[in-house]
């Protein structure tokens, strides 16, 4: 049964909040090694040649749901030319 939420006011605190248990969840999961995203380049930065990074839309492959992530991946200089 789909029910009407009311609106929902999120302070200053709440994302300070948010923005540090997502900070913890990202350094105690760790990375995933092996997997593989299936997507699209959203955001390409190549200013700084020692903090390449790319943001990527898309899902992993080996999840069966197939739920929609952006990611932010740092690029090598070989990765560059097939970023773009």
């Amino acid at each position: 049964m789909e029910q009407s939420s009311p609106p929902v006011t999120i302070t200053q605190t709440h994302v300070e909040v948010l923005e540090a248990g997502a900070k913890d969840l990202r350094e105690r999961l760790g990375r995933e090694t092996g997997a593989i995203l299936h997507g699209f380049v959203t955001k390409l930065h190549t200013e700084d040649r020692d903090n390449r990074e790319a943001t990527i839309s898309g899902s992993f492959l080996h999840e069966d749901v197939g739920r929609s992530r952006r990611v932010r991946v740092q690029l090598r200089p070989e990765d560059i030319d097939p970023a773009t």
